[in-house]
């Protein structure tokens, strides 16, 4: 019972460790994200001025096809997001 115990604790540290934590404390620039418009679209924005590179994966974006082992199969979408000159990243 204690092994199962510390087992279920421990899974339960590795997801908290798993979160991410804004740092920033106010200071910067904010953006609202994910910003939800009227016409129900939505836009995603994150502030990472020295990226190179950002992009959003998920199951609101279309499938693409993956073939693995002989089989095809729909894995989530990727998308690239797109930097402005203040070094926000959106989509």
């Amino acid at each position: 019972m204690k092994k199962l115990f510390f087992l279920a604790a421990l899974c339960l540290m590795g997801t908290a460790a798993q979160a991410q934590q804004n740092l920033s404390w106010g200071q910067g620039p904010q953006v609202a994200s994910p910003d939800v418009h009227a016409d129900n679209t939505v836009t995603f924005n994150l502030i990472a001025p020295e990226a190179q590179k950002v992009q959003i994966t998920g199951d609101f974006l279309p499938p693409k096809k993956v073939e693995f082992g002989g089989n095809t199969y729909d894995m989530p979408g990727v998308a690239d997001l797109v930097k402005d000159e203040k070094g926000v990243w959106s989509l």
